[in-house]
């Protein structure tokens, strides 16, 4: 990449971070404004099994394993059927109204795999003034006191309330997603592609897109499985940095450190790990996320003082152009790390998913400039094979073209009839001289026409210098005499509109396995029959 593209790709990876960054810390919710009907918050006069006044949302602080309760009397609207939305986050929930369970989704079994999800009761109508009690239970002490906030409404403005807030999270997920397994595939069609390690960022992208997945809190939309709810978002996140390894290992640095292939073997002893600890009940994923997010923060120290060193102490700056874009992953992953462990979980993922956006579109501005410069040194290497293959003034093809599809022929179709044809022009210099070169240009033109018309159609027709021009023919054709008489013929027609007369003399011979050892046997006897015409053409 010159200069002048590093310099666009910078700004406007830039100005797009700038705006989304403004776009997502906007101090209102983003609303796409996709809600069928009002939705109403339900988040004042809850009460604790002790009396206790809340206003959701309020973290309680209990220690894990607690079951509490909280509860409150229902509104007049509830008169109505009503579904009440609430927030699990990693929480068993039941709910009852005065003393009768209307629902449940409770994790009994300490292996069972907990998932942050949606709950939403539908609450049946003449409800109101009735007792609500919502009772929640969760293992983790980070969770177990978590009450998100509650609202209730109709089922369509329910879930269109759902959409409306967090359907662009699932969105920027598949569009990731696609992004990644479109790089992958072109990297099979591709071998410069390949080689610019594109399969690493692929794969690094399409491991991110699973884990926005999982955090998107839409993920009960496309999947009513708990287990893929629940453990989408730790496995991916074990597997994101396992590429990036490899890529800033073998493409960012100038020769490969052993440290990375000590990171890329730990990477993947974690994400086993952290696979065993949850099938076997030692520890959950939630429980070993810290150890993957330090692992990762680890990574990424050592990769930027592999490249300070290789940049400031070594003075080597060759290829670099991922490391800006990967120095913004690397701030906004330190601010989902310190967020996770003030256990401010309320914007978790915020950061991370910023920076993946800016990271995509810095990866998609790239990929689509490389594209570009492909397509156009492949367009100017199509432009100057054409220049070397093809006759400008005549459109006839040249004489490295002639040379190269006359031993072609004798190399690979010695079996087929192949016949050679030589013409040159008389009297050009005197047509030249007389009328000028443009005028000479127009007669070689207009001949080399009358012979495309003739043996054209036959055969390839090839200018192979000044006047002088080829014909090969590789096909049974008719008589030899039938096609020159039907050359001479358009000559004449041609003739008579024009100030100055065109007379080719003509030579031609078969060739001839036997005698015929290189091109230059068959050349120099079809150029000798051509010259002997020529000199009986002048005797005339």
């Amino acid at each position: 990449m010159d200069k002048r593209s590093k310099l666009t790709t910078g700004f406007v990876t830039l100005v797009v971070s700038l705006m989304a960054l403004a776009f997502w810390l906007w101090p209102n919710p983003l609303d796409l404004g996709l809600s069928f009907g009002e939705v109403t918050p339900l988040n004042d006069a809850w009460q604790t099994e002790s009396g206790e006044v809340l206003t959701l949302p309020v973290d309680l602080a209990l220690p894990s394993h607690r079951v509490h309760t909280i509860s409150r009397v229902l509104p007049p609207s509830f008169s109505e059927t009503r579904i009440l939305l609430v927030r699990g986050s990693l929480q068993s929930v039941q709910v009852t109204l005065d003393d009768q369970v209307i629902y449940r989704v409770w994790y009994e079994d300490e292996n069972t795999l907990h998932a942050s999800a949606w709950h939403m009761i539908e609450v049946p109508s003449n409800s109101a003034g009735r007792t609500i009690n919502l009772t929640f239970y969760s293992p983790y002490e980070a969770m177990s006191g978590r009450l998100n906030e509650i609202s209730y409404g109709l089922s369509s403005s329910i879930h269109g309330h759902i959409f409306a807030m967090y359907a662009h999270r699932l969105m920027i997920g598949f569009f990731i997603l696609f992004l990644g397994l479109f790089i992958v595939m072109l990297t099979f069609f591709s071998p410069l592609i390949r080689a610019k390690g594109y399969v690493h960022i692929g794969f690094f992208l399409a491991a991110i897109s699973f884990w926005i997945l999982g955090e998107s809190r839409m993920l009960q939309y496309v999947t009513s499985s708990p287990v893929i709810i629940g453990s989408v978002s730790y496995l991916s996140l074990a597997l994101i940095p396992i590429p990036m390894a490899l890529y800033i290992n073998h493409h960012v640095l100038r020769k490969p450190f052993l440290i990375f292939y000590v990171l890329f073997f730990l990477y993947i002893v974690n994400f086993f790990f952290v696979v065993l600890m949850q099938a076997f009940g030692v520890a959950d994923f939630f429980e070993t996320v810290l150890m993957t997010l330090s692992f990762i923060v680890i990574g990424m120290v050592i990769a930027f003082g592999v490249i300070f060193y290789e940049r400031y102490v070594m003075k080597i700056t060759a290829n670099h152009d991922f490391t800006h874009a990967l120095s913004i992953i690397f701030v906004f992953t330190l601010l989902e790390f310190g967020v996770f462990l003030l256990g401010d979980f309320t914007v978790t993922s915020r950061f991370l998913l910023l920076g993946v956006i800016i990271l995509s579109i810095f990866v998609s501005i790239n990929l689509i400039e490389y594209l570009v410069e492909r397509v156009r040194s492949g367009y100017e290497k199509d432009m100057y094979a054409r220049l070397a293959y093809t006759d400008m003034l005549t459109g006839g093809k040249t004489r490295l073209a002639f040379q190269e599809n006359l031993a072609a022929h004798l190399e690979q179709r010695a079996e087929i009839p192949l016949r050679l044809v030589y013409f040159d022009f008389n009297d050009l210099k005197t047509i030249n001289d007389t009328f000028g070169h443009l005028v000479g240009d127009q007669a070689l033109i207009h001949g080399f026409n009358c012979m495309k018309s003739s043996f054209g159609r036959y055969g390839e027709m090839y200018r192979l210098g000044g006047d002088e021009f080829a014909c090969l023919i590789a096909e049974n054709i008719p008589s030899f005499e039938t096609l020159l008489n039907e050359f001479n013929q358009a000559l004449k027609i041609e003739n008579k509109t024009t100030a100055y007369k065109i007379s080719v003399a003509i030579g031609y011979t078969d060739y001839q396995p036997e005698h015929d050892l290189t091109p230059e046997h068959l050349m120099k006897r079809a150029d000798a029959l051509m010259y002997a015409n020529k000199a009986l053409k002048k005797q005339a």
